[in-house]
């Protein structure tokens, strides 16, 4: 196996590890993000999810920032269908990671979060963030490359 492979397959599994990561982010936070959207929440709402999702975004973080430190390859980034998907999901995860946010702000009146949920909560939209980066630099070279095509074919 040459290096080039092995860092491939390696970059290929810190992502997969990063978007099983996303999944189980959005599991946990989803009913607490139904909970705050429907009225106050009373003092502590995501008592109950903090440390595991803690945990996983620092997972995706350590996935996240072990791939950036892998060489990028110059294979070849064919797809541009695929490159429009992987585009589309980094808009609609900054879409939520925004309305999150959002979110927060408007129920910072009536629901009363701990320090650590505060914390915590901006560590884990920051964490989507860059997963969002991640989707964006995967999708950019097939959307390019398929861009050239057009303009020297």
């Amino acid at each position: 196996m040459s290096a080039r492979h092995s860092r491939s397959v390696l970059a290929g599994s810190l992502f997969a590890v990063e978007t099983v990561g996303l999944v189980a982010v959005l599991y946990l936070w989803l009913p607490l993000y139904r909970r705050l959207q429907a009225g106050p929440a009373g003092d502590r709402p995501g008592a109950d999810i903090v440390w595991k999702a803690l945990l996983v975004a620092a997972v995706m973080q350590v996935c996240y920032w072990g791939r950036r430190r892998i060489p990028e390859s110059e294979g070849e980034r064919e797809g541009v269908v695929l490159g429009h998907v992987l585009l589309f999901l980094s808009r609609l995860a900054f879409v939520f990671v925004g309305s999150s946010f959002s979110l927060f702000i408007l129920r910072a009146q009536d629901t009363h979060a701990s320090p650590l949920g505060m914390i915590g909560s901006l560590f884990i939209l920051f964490t989507i963030f860059c997963y969002v980066l991640d989707l964006e630099q995967l999708a950019r070279p097939r959307l390019v490359r398929a861009s050239s095509h057009r303009e020297h074919g």
